[in-house]
């Protein structure tokens, strides 16, 4: 049986580890408060919608990429774009 690498450490022994630390371990009589559950609760499904709301939007631009028929996304018309002028601020 040979385990496999990752950096250097031993991703079946890190496993191993991981598993015999969470089988026996004891009780903690510790107390999380209720801001501090609720604050870890926004953190987790803050960090969802946010990643939901980037994927949403790499979606959304390739549905829309099919619409657009030859145009690119940085396209501008002419009609669009502002014009230059040599005058200055203080021309009246």
């Amino acid at each position: 049986m040979q385990l496999s690498k990752a950096g250097g450490l031993s991703v079946t022994a890190f496993g191993l580890a991981v598993a015999l630390l969470i089988v026996t371990t004891s009780v903690a009589f510790a107390y999380v408060d209720p801001s501090a559950g609720g604050m870890l609760i926004q953190l987790f499904v803050g960090g969802l919608m946010a990643g939901f709301i980037m994927i949403g939007r790499i979606f959304w631009s390739n549905i829309t990429s099919i619409f657009r028929f030859g145009k690119k996304r940085g396209d501008i018309k002419e009609e669009e774009a502002p014009q230059a002028t040599d005058q200055g601020p203080d021309h009246n």
